[in-house]
């Protein structure tokens, strides 16, 4: 029998040795409770003949094992998240040429990262962050986030804990298909055009007036899911009358007490979900 899937939530480093140690494994999850940890120092008992095997990594700390974990599996990695806060460890990371997914931190080290083959990228707020920075702020202490963007032409899929300015001048916009932000701001509305292979896209702020007049068969002609998710009344920004006026034409009806989902006509085809966060 071959042991294949591992999930630990105990940070001992006997247990963590003898994970290290398995062969074949292709799936290992840690969880550990992050408080008053001792993080392990690796002495030559750490060094087995054990060769790449990991598929996918879930941890949720930044320390010498999992520094171990990424060196030994680096040709066989595929999907890797990585909870931790305490940065992101790119000179590991940018030699996985098999990597697909990657959940992490936004960290200016991201930019390493840029030729690599990721197509689906989870993207974490620094603890640091507050949403009140401006585009400016953000340029400024997030530059090497802001030119991975600019210059990764490989993204096909994009979950944003924060607000990226210039995203719509990124290399990936033209080929994206899934896009999750925190909210659509003006600047991001005027470039949506740009996001010409878009099929589902999922803020959690009621878009503006201007966000949705951006929306059209021509704008987003792969649109098929506009997501979004809002608090309070279900469909709040639905009683603007502007914004009835910029949806009537896919509406069967007005819209009432229940979420409201629309058929486009013709090929355009959009899809409001419209979820209550209390």
């Amino acid at each position: 029998m071959v042991l294949k899937h591992l999930e630990s939530t105990e940070y001992d480093v006997s247990v963590l040795r003898l994970v290290s140690s398995i062969p074949d494994l292709t799936h290992l999850t840690c969880s550990f409770p992050v408080r008053s940890l001792t993080l392990p120092v690796l002495d030559s008992s750490w060094d087995l003949e054990v060769g790449p095997s990991l598929k996918l990594l879930d941890y949720n700390l930044v320390d010498a094992v999992l520094e171990l974990l990424l060196k030994r599996h680096a040709p066989t990695l595929e999907d890797l998240s990585l909870r931790g806060t305490a940065g992101l460890p790119a000179s590991y990371i940018v030699r996985m040429p098999r990597l697909r997914s990657l959940e992490c931190v936004g960290d200016n080290s991201l930019f390493e990262l840029r030729s690599s083959p990721l197509d689906t990228l989870y993207l974490r707020a620094p603890e640091w962050m507050q949403k009140s920075f401006s585009k400016k702020e953000v340029e400024s202490l997030l530059p090497g986030v802001v030119e991975f963007f600019r210059i990764a032409s490989q993204l096909r899929v994009l979950y944003l804990d924060f607000h990226v300015p210039s995203l719509a001048e990124s290399a990936s916009a033209c080929l994206l298909k899934t896009l999750n932000v925190p909210d659509v701001p003006d600047e991001l509305a005027a470039g949506l055009h740009k996001f010409t292979s878009l099929r589902t896209l999922t803020t959690s702020t009621a878009p503006s007036y201007i966000f949705l007049r951006a929306v059209s068969p021509k704008s987003t002609p792969c649109l098929t899911r506009l997501e979004v998710i809002a608090a309070g009344c279900r469909h709040a920004f639905l009683h603007n009358a502007a914004i009835q006026d910029v949806l009537f034409p896919w509406w069967p009806g007005r819209p009432g007490s229940r979420p409201v989902r629309c058929q486009p006509r013709g090929q355009f085809r959009l899809r409001l979900t419209l979820t209550s966060l209390t």
